[in-house]
């Protein structure tokens, strides 16, 4: 018997880290558009999780968009500098930038999904 509780305390050591996940946040920006995807490092989509999208001059009130399914959200976007903030499951949290170019918008950036909660606190 105390041969099975060494065993299995040692897999409990050994699972700890090992299983541990963290928040991961692509983006990609195209003119008039701003998307991304929300996945966790062991493959499951960020379905549901939260993105705070603000530019960071802050000139624009930021907006909370929430993933689909696949984790994937987008943005209707003016040309300048965002910055795009998701808070996890787990208190995971990850924030990244990404420069919405100047031109021509010839593709339709329409939200997968949008909320309106009302302005985010900062």
């Amino acid at each position: 018997m105390t041969r099975i509780a060494a065993i299995a305390a040692l897999a409990m050591l050994l699972a700890g880290p090992a299983s541990a996940h963290s928040l991961r946040l692509t983006l990609a920006a195209e003119p008039g558009c701003l998307t991304g995807e929300i996945t966790y490092s062991d493959g499951w989509a960020g379905d549901g999780e939260i993105a705070v999208v603000g530019r960071v001059d802050a000139s624009v009130q930021p907006e909370r968009v929430a993933a689909n399914a696949a984790g994937r959200f987008s943005i209707k976007a003016t040309p300048g500098r965002y910055r795009v903030k998701v808070s996890g499951n787990e208190e995971h949290e990850v924030e990244r930038e990404v420069e919405v170019p100047p031109g021509a918008t010839d593709a339709a950036c329409e939200p997968f999904v949008r909320l309106d909660i009302g302005p985010v606190p900062r």
